[in-house]
């Protein structure tokens, strides 16, 4: 079975408090000391303590997310690599690489632990933004609305307008379809 990858709780729902700039930088802090003191204890109980004793026994996967999930396997489930290779029924048991980079980042951004190099910090720096700008650019615009009116009664006493309005595709086609 996969390993569950200890993520933080979502965020408070509608009509909670919310937490201080101050209580999240205290919380971030007690995190970033529980984590130290687990990889000084060598403590590996969970996947965010594994990627942490990963990038600080071996500074060469603070610089690429795939050397740290290799390093990661290799280390804490040597029973699913064979060589150098894995099953894709083992794959499925293994922690994705999805969230091994993600606890790579929050450990290297929000802790501020096992930093990666200059060039490499400054590399994914530009990425963020760029993808951030393309998701930003990617936004969809207002949603499409048809509109279907129509009026009778125009030689007559009193004129009634009729009008049926809809910004659902699949509503759009089944008007049409009754028109016709």
């Amino acid at each position: 079975m996969a390993e569950t990858d200890g993520a933080p709780a979502p965020a408070p729902k509608k009509g909670k408090k919310t937490e201080s700039a101050e209580d999240k930088e205290q919380r971030r802090l007690r995190m970033r000391e529980r984590l130290l003191n687990d990889v000084a204890a060598s403590v590996a109980d969970d996947l965010r303590g594994k990627v942490a004793y990963v990038l600080n026994h071996y500074p060469d996967t603070r610089d690429s997310d795939t050397v740290l999930l290799i390093r990661l396997w290799s280390t804490f489930h040597p029973d699913y690599v064979a060589g150098r290779s894995v099953s894709f029924d083992d794959l499925a048991k293994l922690p994705s690489a999805q969230s091994v980079s993600r606890w790579r980042a929050k450990i290297q951004n929000e802790y501020r632990l096992y930093q990666a190099s200059d060039a490499v910090a400054e590399y994914r720096r530009s990425l963020r933004k760029d993808k951030k700008d393309e998701m930003v650019l990617a936004k969809p615009g207002p949603p499409l609305i048809s509109i279907y009116s129509d009026e009778s009664g125009k030689a007559e006493r009193y004129l009634v307008v009729g009008s049926a309005w809809t910004t659902s595709i699949a509503r759009i086609y089944l008007i049409e379809q009754d028109l016709r």
